[in-house]
């Protein structure tokens, strides 16, 4: 089955504000429309069987509403994490809410939410997600439209990554989208994947084969950042560029990485 561990879609109403927005801060326009509705079509488009959707809680008034969202729109083959923002004080009742719903995951993206991965308000977080056997999906990196200061560079994630190795992490677009000189910060971690979210066709092939080698090609799932990108044209380039291994990164890896938390 083809799996796709990196979604994102939004309520109809919610998608309309904040489409406009997303496109003037970050410089990246959508491809599809940004709603479980438009996920689904590209899903069956595409051939892909299952995706993981990926909410963000911008604000910490945003945080319940979101979460609530994600609860209720998970099925078979849609799974979702929620998200929690740093400042929100009712954290830990909010991430046992989630697990309790089936939420088994969390997204956190700090150039949005503004914070350093390595902030020692987040370490309790990570604790509870530890505690919980749960998994934590992380931007990493720059934006198509750089960000001043940019909280998700590499180096602030090494210090997460060596205090808690037993935690699951997945660290998007091959661990530093525009940072690629300092993806020697997140390697060798054993507890870390990397997913492919926006990388395929937007970086030089050679490259993306030397990253992938890099990082080993056993800890690469197969992301593809809906909708700001095609999983169908993110999957056929996956299969050009690495032929029948193309296989590990779009199945056999993808079922490994959920089959930590979704026993």
């Amino acid at each position: 089955m083809l799996i796709d561990c990196h979604t994102h879609a939004y309520p109809v109403k919610v998608a309309g504000k904040l489409i406009p927005r997303m496109v003037d801060v970050y410089g990246v326009k959508p491809i599809h429309e940004a709603t479980i509705e438009g996920l689904q079509d590209s899903m069956k488009a595409s051939g892909v069987g299952k995706s993981l959707l990926l909410t963000i809680a911008n604000r910490k008034e945003h945080v319940y509403s979101s979460n609530t969202w994600c609860i209720s729109v998970q099925s078979q083959d849609l799974l979702c994490f929620g998200s929690i923002h740093p400042d929100y004080n009712e954290w830990e009742d909010e991430i046992e809410r989630l697990n309790d719903n089936g939420v088994r995951g969390l997204k956190l993206q700090p150039n949005a939410q503004r914070f350093h991965p390595d902030d020692e308000r987040l370490f309790r977080i990570y604790e509870k997600l530890l505690e919980l056997d749960m998994a934590l999906v992380f931007h990493i990196g720059d934006e198509v439209k750089p960000v001043t200061p940019l909280y998700a560079h590499p180096r602030y994630y090494a210090r997460v990554l060596d205090s808690f190795p037993d935690l699951t992490i997945l660290l998007a677009h091959l661990g530093g989208y525009k940072t690629f000189n300092d993806l020697h910060h997140v390697l060798d971690y054993s507890n870390v994947w990397f997913d492919t979210a926006f990388i395929p066709w937007n970086i030089p092939d050679d490259l993306f084969i030397s990253l992938v080698d890099e990082i080993g090609i056993e800890r690469v799932v197969f992301g593809s950042d809906f909708p700001w990108a095609d999983p169908k044209d993110g999957i056929a380039k996956i299969r050009e560029l690495f032929g029948v291994e193309a296989k590990t990164i779009l199945e056999k890896n993808p079922q490994s990485f959920l089959s930590k938390i979704y026993p």
